[in-house]
């Protein structure tokens, strides 16, 4: 029986073999991810609705087991309320958008003006300095001390 066990463990196929197996392996995984990869794209609906159903499903167990409600009603639920959260976001996003645009519509012409002035340099400084500004970024004090220099 120890004879049949140190037996096994010896790997007797020849080199090629082994390269060739070694070989194929990595084509398929190669071949796997290039075409993986692409094919996401085509399949991304299903990923994202796999992804919903693996997030929810814990959730839909509680709501059967604690609030003794049907699997089909809960999923149904919670389908709604993602909806719902996603469909909230994208309003309030497409706002944030919508003011962000207006305010950036509303100082083009201080922009402009101030592209325009006589000394470039300095023109282009307070460009910038609005941006930061309408930005919320503190303005860098290495800027100012290169166009005093």
């Amino acid at each position: 029986m120890g004879e049949d066990a140190d037996r096994t463990k010896q790997d007797t196929r020849p080199y090629w073999k082994v390269t060739a197996s070694l070989f194929f392996s990595l084509l398929g995984t190669a071949l796997f991810l290039v075409i993986g990869i692409r094919a996401l794209g085509f399949f991304m609906p299903f990923v994202i609705g796999w992804f919903i159903a693996y997030l929810a499903h814990p959730l839909v167990g509680w709501l059967e087991n604690r609030v003794k409600i049907k699997k089909k009603f809960g999923s149904a639920l919670i389908i709604i309320l993602v909806i719902a959260i996603v469909a909230g976001l994208g309003y309030l996003g497409i706002v944030k958008l919508i003011r962000e645009v207006q305010m950036a519509l509303n100082n083009a012409p201080h922009l402009y003006r101030d592209l325009g002035s006589e000394d470039g340099s300095r023109g282009s400084i307070i460009c910038c300095r609005t941006i930061f500004r309408m930005a919320g970024i503190p303005w860098c004090r290495i800027w100012t001390k290169k166009s005093e220099g």
